[in-house]
């Protein structure tokens, strides 16, 4: 049985929001202005409709006169309408410019306002964001310019300024101020311009708002927890994108460290980061509990984990191999980062196949010398997938997976990253090992890696 859909008559809708106008219930009202609440969907899905199919705007227009919505919130509901119309005929294009007037509109009238009217803001800039993003994703499926988010950011702009210049401390106690606002509409405009992969805009945006905060400190701490530790959530993934991975791994650990219990989908989402970051700059994997907690995790990271922990390079290059995996850690930026993890698979497959050679020496005896052909051998086997269990049995065909270059400059990387402690032997083809802990904890060798190749590349 198909699920009846409950659609407001327009006497209905305009009863509703005029009711909410005059009560000075503006979070309700937000919540209704909402392009996906219980009011505005229907109405989208093509119901509320004339004749010929297309959205009754006057009528709902003309009932907000007939409900006597106060001023000036009856021209921002038929803007509203306006937007539904556009909407219900397929013209995104047409609803987005109808949006940006209904926000504009709306901006004239809070500048100098309550700060209760921030809930509406937000809202229309979250329909306008979203109608931006769904225009583009349509224009690039055209393979037409996606250019609308760039062309929407002046309503963004207006009203992080009008937040942000809202020295209102002469007000009474019972009014708030807009500037707790300046960080939440910061916030959504990194949300958005995340979701777009909009790398100039988050950098142009990020670097303002860096500015401000060096000018108006209380900028942040007159906003509300939730959106400090949003804010501090995307600078983590900003500096990941920048190349900073230690600082955005400090940036995402603070973000979980002073993070209320309760909201699971935001601890789900900084966990997504943090685990990542975690292991290349701390060395610390995380616990089977902790992935199998949260599915998201498993599902990405699990895999990668299980092959650090036992040196298959063949495991980690399949799972990172899978579309879902290569577009899951494209989607977070992240790439870089997990694909530095493999550095950990490979330090992991020379150490078990210097254990097993500890294992099989004379009883005390130490080894500081393994020959490139048995390293050519253990990393050619990880590369296919295959055993380690009898070392001093490897076939000339068992090397053909890794070449006797490719393993040395293996090595030498290790040990250029302080992964492993010894040398190489070129002449004598030899690795070298120390006597003093050969294969020192691995904390930050991996990120200080990271760091000189993106200095490379900058001189490059």
């Amino acid at each position: 049985m198909s699920a009846v859909i409950s659609v407001p008559s327009p006497s209905e809708c305009a009863d509703m929001l005029g009711y909410y106008a005059r009560a000075g219930d503006y979070a309700q009202l937000a919540a209704m202005l909402h392009l996906a609440s219980n009011l505005t969907a229907p109405l989208l899905l093509g119901h509320g409709t004339t004749n010929d199919g297309s959205f009754d705007v006057k009528r709902y227009q003309t009932a907000l006169v007939t409900a006597r919505v106060p001023k000036p919130w009856d021209s921002i509901l038929r803007g509203h309408y306006a937007v539904i119309g556009a909407l219900s005929t397929g013209d995104v294009a047409l609803g987005i410019k109808y949006q940006m007037e209904l926000t504009s509109t709306f901006l004239s009238h809070l500048s100098g306002s309550k700060g209760v009217l921030l809930p509406v803001l937000m809202t229309l800039l979250e329909n306008l964001g979203q109608l931006a993003l769904a225009a583009d994703l349509e224009a690039r499926t055209a393979n037409r310019p996606a250019e609308f988010l760039n062309r929407t950011m002046q309503p963004f702009q207006q009203a992080f300024a009008i937040c942000v210049t809202d020295h209102s401390s002469s007000r009474p106690t019972h009014q708030r101020s807009n500037l707790p606002g300046a960080l939440r509409v910061v916030n959504l405009q990194l949300r958005l311009f995340f979701h777009a992969g909009a790398a100039t805009l988050i950098d142009k945006l990020f670097k303002t708002v860096q500015h401000r905060l060096t000018t108006q400190p209380e900028m942040v701490s007159a906003s509300a927890k939730r959106d400090v530790l949003a804010f501090r959530f995307w600078q983590a993934r900003y500096c990941v994108l920048d190349d900073r991975v230690q600082e955005a791994y400090e940036w995402i650990e603070h973000v979980l460290a002073t993070a209320p219990g309760g909201c699971t989908n935001q601890l789900r989402w900084t966990l997504l980061f943090h685990v990542p970051l975690a292991v290349v700059t701390q060395g610390k994997l995380p616990s089977q509990r902790l992935l199998q907690k949260y599915p998201a995790l498993q599902s990405l990271y699990g895999p990668l984990v299980s092959a650090i922990r036992s040196g298959s390079l063949a495991d980690f290059d399949v799972h990172m191999a899978q579309p879902n995996t290569r577009a899951a850690l494209d989607r977070l930026a992240l790439e870089d980062v997990v694909s530095a993890m493999r550095w950990l698979v490979l330090r992991r497959a020379v150490k078990k196949l210097h254990v097993m050679l500890v294992e099989h020496a004379a009883s005390g005896a130490a080894v500081t010398q393994v020959p490139f052909a048995r390293v050519q051998m253990a990393l050619g086997l990880s590369t296919r997938g295959g055993s380690l269990a009898m070392p001093s049995m490897a076939t000339e065909q068992e090397e053909e997976g890794v070449t006797a270059a490719a393993s040395e400059a293996a090595l030498s990387s290790l040990i250029a990253m302080g992964m492993i402690k010894g040398y190489v032997s070129h002449e004598h083809q030899m690795l070298v090992l120390s006597k003093a802990d050969p294969f020192p904890r691995c904390v930050d060798q991996v990120v200080r890696a990271m760091e000189l190749w993106s200095v490379w590349r900058a001189r490059a």
